[in-house]
Parts: structure tokens; sequence; C-alpha cells
């Protein structure tokens, strides 16, 4: 994601004006900025379009942007599960930018682009997490290509998936059972839970003393801090 910061300015400037309600609009592939009649039930909390606008412009949308007003416990620019859907139904990528009180947030792109970047990553649930890691890492160190399977076969897709056992399963990994430290190599996946969720965080092997983790920012982390919070190892099998 390129931004002029001509574009940037006038985004901010609409996500203002719209204050406190949700902002949405169009970007278009010559940088024109189209905003749209927010159509939501709640304009505070939510975002709706009429989607015959997609139609008018079709062929020259490079994204759909919106802003989110409140962040509960995530990021403010964390997608919605609601905005989780509507991208996956509209196929088209968003922007999702945050206006709180007087700050403005900037946007982020969902989904994320793939990105050889590994550290220094700000955790925001679904553009940087420890799975969106995972697939980068896997990307770039062995051109290994992860999906994420569970939101697309989802019969409700009306939360956030919760379940990793499947996504490894579905994407070729194999649990190692009756490991030790000897026996993890490169890249293999540790399984621990946060935030009361029981196995839904991944952080990945490095070598004997290094684990890639992400936490509020991702970093090289001691393996011996998260050693003891380990409950499962995955390996994908072209690793094995």
């Amino acid at each position: 994601m390129n931004l002029s910061e001509t574009l940037l300015i006038s985004i901010e400037l609409e996500v203002r004006k719209a204050f406190p309600e949700e902002f949405c609009g169009l970007i278009l592939s010559d940088e024109s900025l189209v905003v749209l009649p927010n159509e939501a039930e709640d304009r505070v909390k939510n975002f709706d379009f009429n989607r015959s606008f997609l139609s008018l412009y079709e062929g020259n949308i490079s994204y759909i942007i919106h802003s989110h007003t409140s962040k509960g416990f995530f990021h403010l620019c964390t997608p919605s599960s609601k905005d989780i859907i509507a991208q996956y139904e509209l196929q088209l990528p968003f922007l999702i930018c945050g206006m709180e009180e007087t700050h403005f947030t900037p946007p982020v792109e969902y989904p994320p682009k793939r990105r050889k970047k590994y550290i220094d990553r700000p955790f925001i649930m679904g553009v940087n997490d420890c799975g969106t890691l995972v697939q980068d890492f896997y990307l770039y160190e062995f051109e290994i290509v992860i999906e994420n399977n569970l939101l697309k076969k989802a019969e409700d897709r009306k939360t956030y998936p919760q379940s990793l056992k499947e996504e490894f399963r579905d994407n070729n990994f194999i649990e190692i059972r009756d490991w030790d430290k000897d026996a993890l190599i490169f890249g293999d996946i540790l399984l621990s839970s946060t935030i009361g969720i029981r196995g839904n965080h991944t952080s990945i092997f490095i070598d004997r003393t290094r684990v890639l983790n992400q936490s509020t920012i991702s970093a090289y982390e001691p393996l011996e801090n998260l050693f003891n919070s380990i409950e499962k190892v995955y390996r994908h099998a072209s690793l094995c």
C-alpha cells in the first residue's frame, strides 16, 4: 500500500468530518477518493453502502475504505468479524483507518500483503498477528503458501476462527509427538495459549536459543521464556 500524502490528507479530513460515525468510501486506481453515504443502521459502530456503487466503478476500484471509531480490546484498525465477512464476499481489498476523540490512525490494509519483515510488526489482529507472521515466514523462508481456510470453509462466519488444529491439518502440517528441545528444527510451529483461549497462539522455532514471536511487537525472543508454555509442535510435511 503506497498512498500519496495528498490522498492520506483527504482521507483524514473525511474521517474527521464523519466522526463519531464511521466513514466509508472507495479509492480508485487514479488515487481519487469517492465518499459514500454510510447506510448502516448503527453508523457509529458499523458501515454499509449501496452495492450499486461497485458496479458504477467496476474495474477501477483499488480499495474499499472505512473508519473505526471505537477499538474495544484490540487495535483501533483491527478488522471486525463483519469486515472479514464483507471483504470475503466482495473480494476487494479493504483499508481500515481509525478515529478516536481527536486522534486519527492511518489506514491499514486487509487482507495484508505478504512481506519479508518479521520483526517490529505491531500487533493488529488479522493484519499483524501470529498467523500472518507464520504465513510470511513460510512463504519467504520455504516458498510454502499457508492458506487461511477456516473462514472460507466455516458455515457461520460471524466470529473469528479460533481453532488452529484444523488450519494446520489443511495446510499439510504434522503434529510432532514426544518432542523435546533437541528434536525441534528451524521453522517448527510451537502452539501455546493466550488470553484464556486454549491453543490459539503460535510462535516459530528458530534455533536452540530463539523463537520468532508476535507479541505486542514481533521479535526474536529467548526460547526459554516460552518453552514451558508449549502445548503442541507442528512441522510442515515437506520439512519432515
